[in-house]
């Protein structure tokens, strides 16, 4: 596994950026359980976390589905003969792209990977070309240790705004088809329940890409849930699209809640390339003043690029 960076960057449109920025308030439904009593109504900021297979590569979780079923079946000698015949079903779902799994816990229902992606790196071509388009890209640099604090408890509720996450974890990218990783990924799947081995498998997909994006040294916060399990919310692309995310947020239990702990996570905002940078990143640091997040730092970027 990659060394873990002191920083990570999002990228995102001037929509994404006042999404983020945008104060969340929690429901008081949840006053009145001991566990989030306590809670202060509002959240400082929240990132937001899409089911992968919406995302702009069309080949998420599908491009090591095959490699993974190939690593399980490997092990199919080494299981007794009662766990094989699930393993072997297993295997055909992923090659045929089938993510379900009737056990249980998940009501039956898709396993879902809510996903938010970071890279190495603050001010790369690759990515304004996608997220400044039209003009109005930014990317967010996250203390990594403080990112890491956001994830809250998971629960799915129908009067809530948005599902507590439980379960996230930050890990980085697989470019290619790693076949020691998947070796090691099915040892473990071999070695679990059939209750937890879609949701073990859906995990280690999302965390490989073709090595055609390499480039952007990507990291990804993850969290899987089966569908049954996820009140998401819905936002529209420009070309239409109807889009799942979830949203993920601070949360404390059991200690006052310190404002400026949060914001302390938000390092600097960068803003993209094109016309009108000066105007831009005047307008950001008066939304972050706004916001209460006076320390952190804006900047352009270098990058000469006309979007």
């Amino acid at each position: 596994m990659s060394d873990e960076p002191v920083t990570l960057h999002h990228y995102t449109t001037a929509a994404g950026l006042l999404g983020i920025l945008e104060p969340v308030y929690l429901s008081s439904i949840w006053e009145a359980e001991e566990e989030f009593k306590d809670l202060p109504r509002e959240q400082s900021f929240s990132l937001w976390a899409t089911d992968a297979r919406y995302l702009n590569d069309w080949g998420e979780l599908d491009f090591a589905a095959a490699a993974l079923a190939s690593a399980i079946d490997a092990r199919l000698d080494d299981v007794e003969p009662e766990r094989r015949d699930s393993l072997v079903t297993l295997a055909a779902q992923l090659r045929q792209h089938d993510y379900t799994a009737d056990v249980h816990w998940t009501r039956g229902g898709v396993h879902a990977a809510y996903i938010t992606c970071f890279c190495e790196e603050g001010d790369l071509l690759g990515q304004w070309q996608g997220y400044a388009a039209n003009g109005g890209g930014y990317s967010l640099e996250f203390h990594t240790e403080e990112l890491k604090q956001m994830w809250g408890p998971f629960m799915s509720d129908s009067r809530e705004e948005f599902a507590y996450n439980q379960g996230t974890i930050l890990r980085p990218i697989n470019y290619g088809l790693d076949e020691g990783a998947f070796a090691a990924a099915a040892a473990e799947i071999v070695e679990s329940s059939d209750d937890y081995a879609m949701f073990m498998c859906v995990h280690t997909l999302v965390q490989f890409k073709d090595d055609a994006f390499s480039a952007e040294r990507e990291w990804r916060a993850i969290n899987v849930v089966p569908e049954s399990q996820m009140f998401c919310k819905f936002r529209t692309t420009l070309n239409g699209r109807v889009i799942p995310y979830s949203r993920f947020f601070r949360l404390q239990t059991g200690a006052p809640f310190d404002p400026a702990e949060a914001r302390s996570a938000i390092k600097s905002v960068k803003v993209g390339p094109g016309l009108d940078q000066k105007l831009r990143a005047e307008a950001v640091r008066k939304l972050l003043d706004q916001r209460g997040f006076q320390d952190t730092e804006v900047t352009t970027s270098k990058i000469t690029y006309n979007p």
